[in-house]
């Protein structure tokens, strides 16, 4: 997923992701930089950026009580989110 794509889905993102650090909001390479590709440029983990959006976002969706329409971020490709195994 993109930045560009998570802050759709999810515009307080953008927020979190200023806080930590991360100039890539208003970036050009928001359309087509991966947050994994994003957490890797600015030296962190992959994981720890994924599951810091994951509760940001359902924070925020649980504030606007649309937290049954959760579905994690899943940046690694080829593996599969909890919902969609099976």
């Amino acid at each position: 997923m993109t930045v560009a794509e998570a802050l759709e889905r999810c515009p307080q993102l953008g927020r979190v992701l200023s806080e930590m650090g991360l100039a890539c909001c208003a970036c050009f390479g928001a359309e087509t930089d991966t947050l994994e590709q994003v957490a890797r440029v600015y030296g962190l983990d992959p994981d720890l950026l994924l599951r810091t959006l994951n509760v940001a976002e359902l924070l925020a969706r649980s504030k606007a009580s649309h937290a049954s329409s959760f579905a994690p971020f899943n940046e690694r490709e080829g593996e599969e989110s909890e919902g969609e195994k099976g």
